[in-house]
């Protein structure tokens, strides 16, 4: 994966994060120490995204396509990003 993701990308990705806890990116302050921990998620709509974003760092060449450790290689990179700055799950755990 690129050191850093562009911005635009970022916020499209923020944007479709937001969307899918029902909360609004726009009057979000990230200011905010830990702020993905503002919100939370199921274990199964954490999974969703993770196969949304998979596909997204794939189609934008955020990150290359093929296998890393017997995974997708963007589904492996979503899920990179996702222990790092995922919602919580609502039962407090992470995705492995």
């Amino acid at each position: 994966m690129r050191d850093s993701i562009p911005e635009d990308y970022s916020t499209q990705i923020l944007k479709e994060m937001f969307k899918r806890v029902g909360a609004d990116y726009e009057s979000f302050n990230f200011s905010q120490k830990n702020w993905f921990w503002s919100h939370s998620w199921s274990k199964e709509q954490e999974e969703d995204f993770r196969k949304w974003l998979g596909g997204f760092l794939v189609a934008n060449k955020l990150v290359r396509k093929g296998k890393y450790r017997g995974q997708d290689n963007g589904y492996y990179q979503a899920g990179k990003l996702l222990s790092n700055y995922g919602w919580k799950l609502k039962n407090g755990k992470t995705l492995d």
